[in-house]
């Protein structure tokens, strides 16, 4: 097995668990957490930084790491561009339609998939995002030029 990538990612999983743990520090240092009938706003991220600090350390303490893959630059472009262009977008375009376009730029990168089944995908998953978000969490979600 390749040492150098076996040590970066078992650096990398470190890293990871001491993010999670300075996000659960931070919940609880600075969050309310509420109490056991009714929870804060703090809880979440507490349990989540928590989950994310356990993991990493577990990861970095695993045996067994597979083999190095390697990454095609052309969709780990794709992907980073689809999340970086949506954050860029949102403003202007609003969520619905700028959450679809970046689910199907995401989807052509992670792999083959017919252009229907995607924009099918595309529309179920951004539709049900706005729905939860907007209609059912009342999140004031920007609405883009037409209003949706």
């Amino acid at each position: 097995m390749n040492r150098p990538v076996v040590r970066l990612g078992r650096g990398l999983a470190l890293l990871l668990a001491a993010a999670g743990i300075a996000a659960a520090l931070e919940a609880w240092r600075t969050m309310p957490m509420g109490t056991a009938d009714d929870p804060g706003p703090g809880v979440l991220p507490l349990v989540l930084g928590l989950a994310v600090g356990g993991l990493g350390v577990a990861t970095a303490l695993a045996r067994g790491w597979p083999p190095a893959v390697p990454i095609e630059r052309a969709r780990a472009l794709a992907s980073v561009g689809a999340v970086v262009g949506w954050a860029l977008a949102l403003p202007y375009l609003g969520f619905a339609l700028t959450t679809v376009a970046a689910l199907i730029v995401l989807g052509r990168a992670i792999g083959p998939a017919s252009v229907a089944r995607l924009l099918m995908f595309a529309l179920v998953a951004g539709g049900g995002a706005s729905l939860l978000f907007r209609g059912l969490l009342k999140l004031p979600l920007p609405r883009g030029p037409w209003g949706w």
